[in-house]
């Protein structure tokens, strides 16, 4: 087709030329007689005009539309192929966008594949350093063990109950334990310095242990806190109370080391046990609980509505609040009818004197707090058949009880 027009082209061109010649041949050339003098004939360079332009001008505008056409055929074949090339560019394009698709999809499951090495790493790494831990623990615990055998905790304590006998107040009587303690220390101090060492060297691989968890660090205290005896726990109390253990006392509150301190076997409150019998354990107990549960509303921001709690104790007829005021906490035990009735053995002052004593113990000796940082008002209300123990407790530190973590 392309070929066809531009021959058309040409021979319209040609024939236009060819017109033209014609025309000059008719209107000039037979008029021989040709001179810059002469006047020129409009009407007949009018029909020579008229001729050429009807004529020639109308192949030559054919030649012209051809050449446009022409023009127009060879630009829209540009067009398509331009646009060829723009397609076979944009399939170009879709295949490097796929292959870079390819390569990220890859690259994702390097990365995942390479978490999952990191993770098996970091836990084999984690399985390795736990051995590592756990065999240093359980060497540091034989030896601790192997210490101890060497040492005589009976013999110790029962060289401090003397003291349980000293007259005074709580206070007074607690620091001559400690006293007598330190005497007790400075007599074996070879011994029992040893054995201390150990032991914290022990529990402080445990706190100090960056890969373990709170819990785990929990529960491997727990397995040292189940080697001690009792008596054991008794000595390493007035340790802490002493001047050779004072740096040690956070450790101790942290993971409870002594939670189970065995009260009524210390020298402090053996009378008690001695006056009472083994029921007083199980009084003690309850009335701890109590205070574990409830202590913390006064100290909760968020408590509005409980300024009160009372329970009676399982197996007594007894019960116990605690009522939460502006001027403190107030512990209080009511007891229907007489003690006696209520099955205690003890006269008002002595029961009296045993719950200022565990109240003591349990907010403020076993907290290690100063003595005159905690103020504990005290009576006995005799009213119509019911007796009020009463205990009033103002201090600017928050009380607590020592209770476990997990």
């Amino acid at each position: 087709m392309g070929f066809n027009v531009n021959k058309l082209i040409i021979c319209l061109i040609i024939s236009g030329l060819i017109v033209l010649s014609i025309g000059l041949l008719v209107f000039g050339w037979m008029d021989l007689e040709f001179s810059l003098s002469l006047k020129a004939d409009a009407e007949k360079i009018a029909q020579f005009g008229d001729f050429i332009g009807g004529v020639a001008g109308s192949f030559w505008a054919l030649a012209g539309v051809l050449l446009f056409y022409k023009a127009l055929t060879e630009q829209r074949e540009d067009f398509q192929n331009n646009k060829q090339s723009l397609d076979m560019q944009a399939n170009a394009l879709d295949l490097q966008v796929d292959a870079l698709n390819q390569q990220i999809e890859e690259f994702k499951l390097n990365r995942r594949e390479l978490i999952d090495s990191r993770k098996v790493y970091e836990e084999q790494s984690k399985t390795i350093k736990l051995q590592q831990f756990e065999s240093s623990f359980y060497s540091l615990l034989n030896l601790h063990q192997s210490t101890k055998e060497k040492l005589d905790f009976v013999g110790f304590v029962e060289s401090l109950d003397f003291c349980s006998k000293l007259e005074g107040d709580v206070i007074q009587r607690h620091n001559r334990v400690v006293a007598e303690y330190d005497q007790l220390y400075l007599n074996n101090r070879q011994a029992l310095s040893h054995y201390f060492r150990v032991m914290y060297q022990l529990a402080k691989s445990v706190r100090n242990n960056r890969d373990l968890s709170e819990y785990k660090k929990a529960f491997y205290m727990d397995v040292l806190r189940a080697q001690f005896s009792d008596y054991e726990i008794i000595i390493l109390y007035y340790n802490s109370h002493s001047i050779y253990g004072i740096k040690n006392r956070s450790l101790i509150l942290e993971y409870n080391l002594l939670k189970h301190y065995p009260l009524f076997f210390s020298p402090e409150f053996k009378l008690f046990m001695d006056l009472e019998g083994a029921g007083i354990i199980k009084l003690e107990r309850e009335i701890t609980s109590f205070l574990s549960r409830n202590l913390g509303l006064y100290y909760d921001v968020t408590n509005d509505s409980v300024y009160k709690v009372e329970e009676k104790l399982e197996g007594y007829p007894v019960i116990l609040g605690i009522y939460l005021g502006d001027d403190g906490i107030n512990i209080s035990l009511y007891v229907n009818g007489s003690l006696l009735k209520a099955g205690f053995s003890m006269s008002n002052d002595q029961f009296n004197d045993f719950l200022y004593q565990l109240l003591l113990e349990r907010m403020v000796f076993s907290q290690y707090l100063e003595f005159d940082q905690v103020d504990i008002k005290r009576k006995v209300i005799l009213s119509d058949g019911e007796i009020e123990f009463s205990y009033l407790i103002s201090s600017d530190l928050e009380m607590k009880i020592s209770v476990d973590k997990y």
